[in-house]
């Protein structure tokens, strides 16, 4: 018996392994195991590298990817990144096929965009971007396309990260590099997945389930895998290097792009500055009066033109056109220090306000780089500049580019350092509240008044220069939801220089806060609930518990009650651990008068996966009391 001329024991075949298996592309078949907890899958992810000279390489791509549904419609795309003039792209094909594996279109090249890569702040940059996307009409459905690429910049080459977002599963994904010239690799995390085979300059991937990251783990460098190459003789944008350790390589930098630029003539930048700087002033006092200059006086923008990526503005431009992006406005501090001798740091980091990411000791690369801050070294301290940034008081960070390490680089050293650490003390924020409930139906009044140490002074330095509405709006949304008919009367913003605070003061109203029940009144311990993280139950947990700063709540609440009620029960505690603290003591200390005073220690680390049971039973005791009521009874 024939159907279709094919066999019928071909097509019992072919029915039968079609049950286990799924074809969605050419030659490739999926396991149906595969797509457990998968939105995709890669079904082929191929990269040949070819470095030729210490000035070229060449790379092959071929990619298939399967969409399960449309949490992965994000993924219906084809889009390569490449530097005008010193990379080429070509031989794009793209091709899209249906569930069973048929070919349904051909992208025309004519479809395929190919624009600037603006990124809404660069002021001018050569990046540009091929382009195609579109929206799948049905599921599953796959999108293949291969290129080649040509780059004359060899700093860096292709990384091999099979495993780009979680909830995807990967089928085959594989790097091969040819190179006559040493090449370095730093590989992370290939041991945590028996999936992968790696061998000298060829790593491979096959049946990878796909991830599920879970909340509160560390940066995905450290879980993921990863591998970096880096020729020991490179090119970028012809500057041409060779080194083998991160003195050498800080040797290059410094002689390619920080030494023999354009001067600042020392002459006229000290008349210019006469009013300003005073011959009396210490090194301390020169360096921050110099920083508020340049806060005052120059703006952010991001330059990716020719060598931008690594190359500053010089100094002498900036002073002229009051802008540049963190290399050139960090060179032009650095440049104002040094008329005045004041020797300071240029130093590279990887910036990011979520998960400090530190710079790679082994592996002397600008990966995985991305900020430039200024380090001074004075005689007693060490002081630390953002230079992009309008709002940061001196010598403060910020969670933008704190605690992790940096590379400073010199003419004949870098040396790795750390950018500071902040202790809880130092990372809190203090508050008093005064609330009126004598009259509980009427509106309700309330003085905040809020002391911000550390890390907590970003964002209300941020938002001191927002007027009352856009003000109003925040808090309202941010910080009072739960609160009716909010509305704000007064605040007041100041930041205290001597002892690095800022305060800010406010007063609104609001109404129908206190619940009643007969001759109860239910009022809630917290007029606004500390930040306290909030652990989802997982039943067996895989990853650490990584908290990635410490830091601190203090909190005293006056509140005047109506005249004849007698707090019941108050949830007096101390709940003290490894991870953290919480205590929580309420008296009633006249007749209609309760303090209620609250503090809450968090203690940034990493943590072992086996404790996240401890460390979520202690945050949900801690947040169970900070949404509990106060309960106060009518005396008889």
């Amino acid at each position: 018996m024939y159907f279709l001329n094919i066999p019928l024991w071909v097509l019992v075949f072919f029915l039968s392994t079609n049950s286990l298996f799924g074809q969605f592309y050419p030659g490739k078949m999926m396991d149906e195991a595969l797509k457990e907890k998968a939105n995709a899958v890669i079904l082929k992810d191929f990269k040949k590298v070819h470095l030729k000279s210490a000035g070229q390489y060449e790379m092959e791509v071929e990619k298939a990817i399967t969409l399960l549904n449309k949490k992965a419609s994000h993924l219906f795309k084809f889009q390569v990144l490449y530097k005008e003039g010193t990379e080429f792209v070509d031989q794009i094909e793209i091709q899209i096929y249906n569930q069973n594996g048929f070919l349904i279109q051909k992208i025309k090249p004519k479809e395929i965009e190919d624009y600037i890569a603006y990124d809404g702040i660069s002021l001018i940059t050569d990046q540009r971007i091929k382009h195609w996307q579109s929206t799948p009409s049905s599921y599953p459905i796959t999108i293949s396309y291969k290129y080649t690429k040509k780059s004359k910049n060899t700093l860096l080459l292709p990384t091999w990260q099979p495993i780009f977002e979680e909830n995807v599963a990967v089928l085959e994904s594989e790097y091969i590099l040819h190179s006559d010239i040493p090449v370095r690799t730093k590989e992370m995390n290939l041991s945590h997945f028996p999936s992968i085979d790696a061998k000298p300059n060829h790593f491979k991937m096959v049946n990878q389930k796909a991830i599920r990251m879970e909340p509160f783990s560390p940066p995905s460098l450290h879980l993921l895998p990863y591998v970096f190459f880096s020729p020991e003789q490179y090119q970028f944008e012809g500057y041409k290097g060779q080194n083998t350790n991160w003195d050498e390589f800080g040797q290059w930098m410094y002689n390619s792009f920080l030494d023999k630029k354009e001067v600042l003539d020392p002459i006229k930048i000290k008349q210019e500055f006469a009013t300003i700087i005073s011959t009396d002033d210490s090194p301390r006092t020169i360096a921050k009066k110099l920083y508020k200059y340049v806060q005052e006086n120059t703006r952010y923008v991001l330059i990716s033109l020719d060598e931008g990526g690594l190359n500053p503005l010089s100094a002498k431009k900036v002073h002229e056109v009051k802008y540049g992006d963190c290399k050139a406005l960090t060179f032009y501090m650095k440049s104002l220090l040094e008329v005045y001798d004041i020797p300071a740091d240029y130093a590279i980091l990887h910036a990011g306000s979520e998960d400090p990411i530190d710079m790679f000791k082994d592996f002397p690369n600008t990966i995985p780089g991305n900020h430039a801050i200024l380090h001074i070294p004075l005689e007693n301290e060490s002081i630390w500049l953002d230079c992009t940034s309008n709002d940061n008081p001196f010598n403060h960070l910020g969670t933008f580019s704190d605690n992790r390490n940096a590379v400073l680089i010199n003419k004949d050293k870098s040396t790795f350092i750390r950018t500071p650490r902040l202790s809880s003390d130092q990372n809190k924020m203090v508050e008093e509240i005064k609330l009126d409930l004598s009259t509980p139906d009427q509106e309700i009044l309330v003085d905040i008044k809020q002391k911000h140490f550390g890390n907590f002074m970003d964002k209300i330095l941020y938002l001191k220069n927002k007027s009352d509405i856009e003000y109003s709006k925040y808090l309202k949304k941010e910080n009072f939801s739960h609160l009716n008919n909010f509305t704000l009367k007064k605040r007041n913003t100041q930041y205290e220089e001597a002892k690095r605070i800022t305060i800010e003061k406010l007063t609104f109203s609001f109404s129908d806060y206190i619940e009643h029940g007969g001759i109860y009144q239910f009022i809630p311990i917290s007029l606004q609930a500390f930040d306290i993280p909030f652990l989802p139950k997982i039943k067996e947990r895989k990853y650490p518990i990584f908290f990635p700063r410490d830091y601190q709540y203090e909190s005293t609440t006056t509140l005047t009650v109506p005249i004849g009620y007698q707090l019941l029960d108050p949830p007096n505690q101390t709940l003290k651990t490894a991870y953290g603290t919480y205590h929580i003591e309420v008296n009633q200390t006249a007749d209609n008068q309760i303090i209620i005073q609250r503090k809450f220690i968090a203690l940034g680390g990493t943590f072992p996966h086996d404790k996240y049971q401890e460390i979520k039973l202690f945050l949900d005791q801690a947040l169970k009391i900070e949404r509990g009521q106060l309960m106060i009874q009518k005396k008889p």
